[in-house]
């Protein structure tokens, strides 16, 4: 807001104070934060009020005006004239200049500052000879230069509100008076010429503007407090404007506020340009609460608003009277005159004492910090500097002190470290053994902004000896608000055997970065034991299914045994229980058996296809088919008295073949074979589909169980066959 002289500015801090608030409650906090009061002014030599933007040089020390205070006799006021100082980085403050006043000298500096290459300071207050504002610079031995004095020429520019300097060592700025009385844009150069580049007209072009900024083409921008062509709450000044004013002086008015109740009005500081060109800023009044406690917006390249934050006038504050600066990634950062959570009271209100807040890329508010009316200080309503590590510098007008209008402070110098950082938890995972070639199930890691700054997420993705056998995926934003988390879901698929390390690798704008997760497991492989390791299956009739023989399955190894196939080959055939799986130390079985269409001895394998390293395992198998059929299988002749023959019982002999069965004998055999005897009709030879009988009696020679077998020796396919006989001697 432009300022004349140390009066006006006192009535910039007094009406800052005197807003009321609605009583709004909000209920976002602020980060965890550090701020630090680099210097307390006292409102004496030192001076006070620090109506102005911090300058940053490239040791890290500090440049600035002070409003009041200092040596200067500034007319028999006893708050003296206000000085530029530095404060290095001890937190050591050195007046550079005391302000001496009307007429041959300035008062109530403020506004933005700039300096040359040499060290020299510049910057505008009020005052001058004519009292209506100058301009000055201060070098680095103390000695001041009134640049140019406003008011000595018709149609002049007055009431400067800080200047910017530019290669050639002109100043550029933006005061009220002008050809139209609403306000003008100046250029000093070198030489101490003073030129009005464009005088407003208060009506479409806007009035009242605030400081300017410019690009490497010459070309100007900037804000107008009102004017434009929207009246704003009955006032009739207009709402304001954002403008351009080329090299040849033509202005183009890029946008113009409509005010409440979605738009802000009443710009209370220049703009900043980002490398595409796009304009933010902000509005100390209007937006989407009522009459409006100021926004933050944007201004495209083809005039397009945003309007990116609306305050609420609670806890993210109210009433922004400062220029915004812009860090790499996008992310806004300003001051609120009032709001937060701090206690300042104005007719029993709590307005809250100011705040610092940051804005990310989708217009995220996060305030930073809520000055609490204490050694910290209140009322910051200048804009900030940024060091490379993110730290913020700023003034607050009030507070830190008893000194200065009405025991309210002097103001202070702060430095608030503003910066995310990055925790997980858990801080490692470990898979622990992993059958190689099998994806685990997921585990989660979560990645938490314990930082008070907004983390932008660069990059996330899996690093280090063994990365190709880890996995990761995410739903983490590119931006991550203090206090949040997101979750990061890693599996772990092992190549090979043996211990495999990894990392989980986050990239981004904290100090650390990239952070990473440790990530370990250990690939591991199944092994497989058959039992018994070879079947033989008795003689078998062709086209007859053999009873059944069964080898156990086991998987001795550490891994989960993935069964890909398991089979017999022909005349041999499986069933098994084992699944698709096998889990370690478990088992299965697989029953196996025999069906014979040819007689003669036959082989065979059971195979198992499997993710062992020693796949396929095999059980080798071996039957014989017979086309001779002895029925029945054996025969119990009972209880018999020793000494007396039983009746007989028969066998019936079939041949089941295509072709005549030979027989060589048919006897009796075994231990007690003289206790039965046989006879039979089937003569050398059986032919296809004939059978004949064997009629077999049992005579016990002795007492007890008595055994022996009929054995035929054929040519049918199995060489012999047997009978079991069974008695009992009584």
């Amino acid at each position: 807001m432009p300022s004349n002289d140390r009066s006006v500015v006192r009535d910039i801090i007094l009406f800052l104070i005197a807003m009321l608030a609605s009583g709004v409650t909000a209920t976002l906090p602020a980060g965890a934060q550090t701020l630090t009061v680099l210097h307390s002014f006292t409102g004496g030599a030192d001076g006070g009020n620090p109506y102005t933007t911090l300058l940053r040089d490239a040791n890290g020390n500090l440049y600035g005006t002070a409003a009041t205070g200092g040596t200067g006799a500034c007319n028999g006021d006893e708050n003296g004239c206000g000085v530029v100082f530095k404060l290095d980085t001890t937190g050591t403050e050195t007046v550079l200049y005391n302000f001496t006043g009307y007429p041959t000298d300035g008062s109530g500096p403020s506004g933005n500052i700039a300096r040359d290459k040499h060290g020299s300071v510049y910057g505008s207050a009020g005052g001058g000879m004519y009292t209506l504002g100058m301009l000055f610079r201060v070098d680095t031995a103390g000695r001041e230069t009134v640049l140019y004095n406003f008011g000595t020429a018709k149609r002049d520019a007055e009431y400067p509100n800080g200047v910017i300097l530019d290669s050639a060592g002109s100043l550029y700025g933006a005061a009220g008076g002008g050809s139209f009385g609403a306000g003008a844009v100046f250029k000093l150069d070198s030489t101490g010429k003073e030129t009005v580049l464009y005088s407003f007209t208060g009506k479409t072009d806007g009035s009242s503007p605030e400081g300017v900024i410019r690009d490497v083409a010459g070309n100007l921008y900037g804000a107008t407090y009102e004017g434009g062509d929207f009246g704003c709450n009955n006032y009739g000044y207009g709402c304001g404007t954002v403008f351009r004013l080329d090299v040849a002086g033509k202005e183009t008015t890029l946008y113009t506020f409509t005010g409440p109740p979605s738009d802000g009005t009443r710009a209370g500081a220049g703009v900043v340009r980002d490398a595409a060109g796009n304009l933010y800023g902000t509005t100390s009044e209007g937006g989407s609460y009522g009459y409006g406690y100021g926004t933050v917006f944007k201004v495209d390249t083809n005039g397009k608003e945003t309007v990116l934050h609306s305050f609420a006038g609670g806890a993210d504050g109210a009433a922004p009277y400062a220029e915004l600066i812009l860090d790499d990634a996008g992310n806004l950062y300003g001051t609120t005159s009032i709001g937060g959570t701090g206690a300042c009271y104005v007719n029993g209100y709590q307005v809250g004492c100011g705040t610092v807040y940051e804005i990310d890329s989708s217009g995220k508010e996060i305030v930073l910090y809520s000055f609490m009316n204490g050694s910290d200080g209140s009322y910051p309503s200048t804009g900030l500097v940024r060091d490379a590590k993110g730290n913020l510098y700023g003034t607050t007008v009030l507070g830190s002190g008893t000194g200065c209008y009405n025991h309210q402070g002097c103001g202070a110098i702060f430095k608030l470290s503003v910066a995310p950082a990055v925790s997980f938890d858990p801080t490692s995972l470990n898979f622990g053994s992993q059958t190689v070639g099998i994806k685990s199930s997921p585990q989660v890691v979560t990645l938490i902004n314990t930082g008070n700054a907004i983390l932008t997420i660069k990059s996330i993705g899996i690093g280090g000896t063994n990365s190709g056998d880890f996995a990761e995926t995410n739903h983490c934003p590119t931006s991550l608000a203090p206090n949040d988390s997101c979750r990061i879901a890693v599996t772990f698929t092992p190549s090979a055997t043996g211990t495999r390390n990894a990392t989980v690798s986050v990239a981004d704008n904290a100090a650390n970065s990239p952070q990473t997760v440790p990530l370990t497991g250990v690939g591991v492989l199944p092994a497989v034991s058959l039992s018994p390791t070879n079947l033989t299956f008795p003689t078998q009739v062709v086209y007859t299914d053999s009873a059944p023989q069964r080898v156990k399955l086991t998987n001795t190894g550490a891994g989960i045994l993935i069964i890909s196939q398991i089979g017999a080959t022909v005349p041999f055939s499986q069933t098994n229980n084992c699944g698709k799986t096998v889990a370690p130390g478990a088992h299965c079985t697989i029953t196996v058996r025999f069906y014979p269409k040819t007689k003669g001895v036959q082989k065979g394998t059971v195979s198992v296809t499997d993710n062992a390293p020693d796949s396929p395992q095999t059980v080798p198998l071996t039957g014989t088919g017979t086309i001779v059929l002895l029925e029945p299988k054996d025969v119990n002749f009972g209880s018999q008295p020793v000494g007396t023959r039983s009746l007989r019982r028969t066998i019936a002999l079939s041949n089941k073949g295509h072709a005549v069965v030979n027989i060589t004998s048919i006897s009796i055999t075994g231990v007690d074979a003289r206790d039965f005897a046989e006879n039979n009709n089937c003569g050398k030879q059986v032919e296809s589909g004939s059978s004949c009988f064997i009629r077999v009696t049992f005579k016990p020679l002795a007492g007890g169980k008595r055994t022996a077998d009929v054995t035929v020796k054929d040519d049918g396919g199995g060489n012999s066959q047997n009978v079991k006989l069974s008695g009992t001697g009584t």
